[in-house]
């Protein structure tokens, strides 16, 4: 397979425009060995292994931690769900009281209020979860950003 390598010639050269293209084997131009990087030092071949072992428990690290976090998560998500099971059982309670005219009178306030607290957690659970997806499209705008600095530079 043959490439075509751009080389730059004198400017006093009209036709080509001070360029001339020349055939390369593309077996022989590798973009790889063009860089010139210097062969690592024993030193650099040293830590090597210390780096793996440390990017190693940095993964682990992270995988423990979003285990954590998701085991918060659900245990948060089921404490306010049976905190709104009880409200909602309190609710029907006081309904049933009042309904049936029980020894104690329930006022309309205790009822609305009962509904208000209902209405603020549902609120509130649905304030986290936008503010969940907020985040995670603001960490995914600045991954993009950083992406195009990088590209530009």
């Amino acid at each position: 397979m043959w490439t075509s390598k751009t080389l730059d010639t004198p400017p006093n050269d009209l036709k080509t425009g001070g360029c001339r293209e020349e055939m390369v084997d593309a077996d022989e131009f590798d973009l790889l060995t063009t860089e010139r990087d210097p062969p690592p030092t024993r030193d650099e071949i040293r830590k090597w292994p210390q780096e793996l072992k440390k990017m190693r428990k940095l993964e682990l690290h992270r995988k423990r931690m979003s285990r954590f976090r998701g085991r918060l998560a659900v245990e948060k998500k089921n404490m306010h769900e049976e905190f709104h099971r009880l409200l909602e059982q309190r609710l029907v309670n006081l309904r049933c009281s009042s309904v049936c005219g029980g020894p104690e009178r329930i006022t309309q306030v205790q009822r609305q209020l009962q509904q208000l607290v209902l209405e603020c957690e549902w609120f509130r659970s649905e304030s986290e979860t936008l503010r969940q997806n907020l985040a995670r499209v603001r960490n995914f705008t600045q991954v993009i950003q950083s992406a195009r600095t990088r590209r530009r530079s």
